[in-house]
């Protein structure tokens, strides 16, 4: 990453294993010690991820920042803790910047047999192919109103409801961005659904399945069958 494509910016995160302290079942600090996430290959303190985002720009010319994610801010646990006063954050992040006036080839590491060729460019590498991009939705506008909330909500419903039955899963609802956005948490949703206080419980929605997988199905009453044109 930092020695072929040289970003400006790079932003890495990782676990910080000291902050594991505070999960009792991950037995930090003892032999039995485990990983937060089975596919975890490592967890980094905060000194090995400083020494290695120290390596990255005495190798690639880069300076960084170091923040943290996450703190614990219920009383109750941090009174609970005998350990260390300060394990940092849940998780670490760093920012990297490239030094625009950086010449220097990355130094030979330890690499695999041929990746560092790979790592070097040259005439013969194509340019990199940008297969797709993403751009996370954010929301930062006042919440809706009752009205406004139940016409979004019946108006996704109708996009991606059954064609024939109107019948539309809760999950599918759930994964609409806007959605998201207005509840926040799935079982807010879930309950806004079920109430029959709001709209959806008189004239907008009825619940017809309550699966054991907790995914629910749900009708939209007095629901008329689409034209194919419309």
């Amino acid at each position: 990453m930092f020695g072929y494509y040289k970003p400006q910016i790079l932003i890495a995160t990782t676990p910080n294993a000291e902050f594991n302290v505070y999960f009792p079942d991950l037995k930090y600090g003892t032999p039995e010690s485990k990983f937060r996430h089975d596919d975890h290959k490592f967890e980094w303190t905060r000194n090995e991820f400083k020494e290695w985002c120290e390596m990255v720009c005495e190798t690639y010319g880069y300076e960084y920042t170091i923040e943290g994610i996450g703190k614990i801010i219920k009383k109750e646990v941090l009174d609970a803790y005998t350990g260390p006063e300060d394990v940092g954050h849940c998780s670490q992040l760093c920012l990297f910047k490239r030094k625009n006036n950086h010449q220097q080839q990355p130094k030979n590491t330890s690499s695999p047999p041929n990746l560092e060729d790979f790592c070097q460019p040259s005439e013969d590498h194509e340019k990199p192919t940008l297969m797709g991009s993403f751009s996370y939705p954010y929301f930062n506008e006042p919440p809706m109103g009752p009205e406004d909330l139940f016409k979004l909500v019946l108006r996704f419903a109708g996009y991606i409801c059954d064609y024939d039955t109107g019948l539309v899963m809760l999950e599918r609802l759930w994964n609409v961005s806007d959605i998201k956005h207005q509840f926040k948490r799935r079982k807010a949703f879930e309950a806004w659904m079920d109430r029959d206080e709001n709209y959806c419980g008189r004239d907008g929605f009825e619940s017809v399945i309550d699966r054991e997988d907790g995914n629910k199905a749900y009708k939209i009453k007095n629901y008329v069958k689409r034209s194919a044109f419309d």
